[in-house]
C-alpha cells in the first residue's frame, strides 16, 4: 500500500508538473508501469488472503464439521426448513439499506393559532417538538457522531426487548466470568435464570456499542466512505440449544408488533457458502428497528441495530484466538 500511494505521488507530480507535449512522450512508458504495479499489488492481495485462509483453517474445520453434524440430523433438517419458510417482511432487502434521516411531518397548529405543513429533515436523536403527529425515513444519515448517539440511545432498549425474546424460547446468554475455567456453565446462561435473579442479569456480557475505530476501518474498506451503511454500531446475540428454539424464538421477533426486520441473513440456509463467505461460520442475522413510544419519544426509532441469533455448538467455538484470526481473514478480504 505505501508503494502504491509512493506511485501515485510520483504520478500526480508528474502529471502537474509536465507540459502536455512531455506528458503524452511520457504516457508509452507510463502505461507498462500501471500494469506492473498493478499486478504487484495483486499478488500481494492474494498472499494476505492464502495467509488469512490458513490462519482460520482450523476454526473453518470446525464450524463446518458443526454444520455437517446439524445437517445430518432429520429434526434439526426439518426445523431449518421452516426456518427458511418464515415469512421475515423484510422492509428493505436490497442493498440500499441504510441508516437514515427521520422525516418529521410538522403539521401543527403555531405559537398564533396558525396551522403549517412542512416536512423537514432534522440532524438531531430526539424530536424537540411537542407537536409532531408522525414520520418516516428520508436521506441518508452523513454524520458517524449522530448514529452513535442514536446507537447510545437505543441500547438500553434493545436490551430490554432482546430479553424478552429469548426468554420465550428458552435462549441462554454469554456470561461474564473472572478467573477460574471456561466451561459451558460458566460461560452462559439460561435467559429465564437471568430474567428471575438480577445477580445474574447483571453479569451477562452484553456486546457493546461497536469501537470507532473498527467503525471507521469499515466505512473506508467496505463503504467507500458511506456511513450511512453502517449498521450493526448497536448489536446483540441471543444463543440456542438447538434449531427449535431458534425458530421459536424468531416466531416471536417476527409477531411482535415493535420489530421492524428490514433485512434478514439466513447463514443456516444449506445453500449458503460459509466456507468462502463467513469462514465456515453460521448464525441468522437480523438488520431491524425497534418502533415503540420509548423509541419514539427520543427519536431512535428509525435506527438500524443488528441482531445475531446462533446456536450454541457455533457459540462456543467463537473464542478470542479465532475471532483474531477471523478478523485477519475479514480484513484480508477488505471487510
Amino acid at each position: 500500500v505505501g508503494l502504491l500511494f509512493t506511485f501515485l505521488r510520483l504520478t500526480e507530480d508528474l502529471i502537474l508538473d509536465t507540459s502536455p507535449q512531455r506528458l503524452a512522450e511520457a504516457l508509452p512508458t507510463l502505461g507498462p508501469t500501471l500494469i506492473v504495479v498493478g499486478a504487484g499489488l495483486m499478488l500481494l492481495r492474494r498472499r494476505m488472503v492464502d495467509r488469512a485462509y490458513r490462519a482460520v483453517d482450523l476454526e473453518a474445520k470446525a464450524y463446518l464439521w458443526q454444520w455437517e453434524q446439524l445437517w445430518s440430523n432429520p429434526y434439526e433438517q426439518r426445523t431449518l426448513k421452516k426456518i427458511q419458510d418464515l415469512p421475515f417482511n423484510e422492509q428493505e432487502p436490497g442493498e440500499t439499506l441504510r441508516q437514515r434521516y427521520r422525516v418529521v411531518d410538522t403539521e401543527n397548529r403555531g405559537s398564533r393559532g396558525r396551522r403549517s405543513s412542512n416536512k423537514s429533515h432534522r440532524n438531531l436523536m430526539s424530536p424537540i417538538f411537542d407537536d409532531i403527529i408522525g414520520s418516516n425515513l428520508g436521506t441518508p444519515i452523513q454524520s458517524l457522531d449522530q448514529i452513535y448517539v442514536q446507537a447510545a440511545g437505543l441500547y438500553p432498549h434493545v436490551k430490554h426487548k432482546v430479553k424478552q425474546w429469548a426468554v420465550t424460547s428458552r435462549a441462554y446468554f454469554p456470561l461474564n466470568t473472572i478467573g477460574g475455567g471456561w466451561g459451558v456453565e460458566e460461560m452462559f446462561v439460561k435467559s429465564y435464570e437471568a430474567a428471575i435473579d438480577p445477580q445474574v442479569w447483571h453479569k451477562i456480557k452484553w456486546a457493546t456499542l461497536k469501537r470507532r475505530e473498527r467503525a471507521i476501518e469499515k466505512v473506508v474498506r467496505s463503504y467507500a466512505g458511506d456511513v450511512s451503511k453502517l449498521l450493526d454500531v448497536c448489536r446483540q446475540s441471543i444463543i440456542f440449544d438447538n434449531c427449535s428454539d431458534l425458530y421459536n424464538c424468531l416466531k416471536a421477533i417476527v409477531n411482535d408488533p415493535e420489530a421492524v426486520i428490514m433485512r434478514a441473513k439466513n447463514r443456516l440456509n444449506p445453500d449458503y457458502d460459509a466456507e468462502k463467505r463467513s469462514a465456515g461460520y453460521r448464525d441468522v442475522c437480523l438488520n431491524m428497528r425497534l418502533v415503540n413510544s420509548h423509541t419514539t419519544n427520543l427519536g431512535v426509532d428509525g435506527h438500524v441495530f443488528e441482531l445475531q441469533l446462533l446456536l450454541m455448538a457455533f457459540a462456543k467455538m467463537k473464542n478470542e484466538d479465532g475471532h483474531k484470526h477471523y478478523v485477519e481473514f475479514r480484513n484480508a478480504q477488505g471487510q
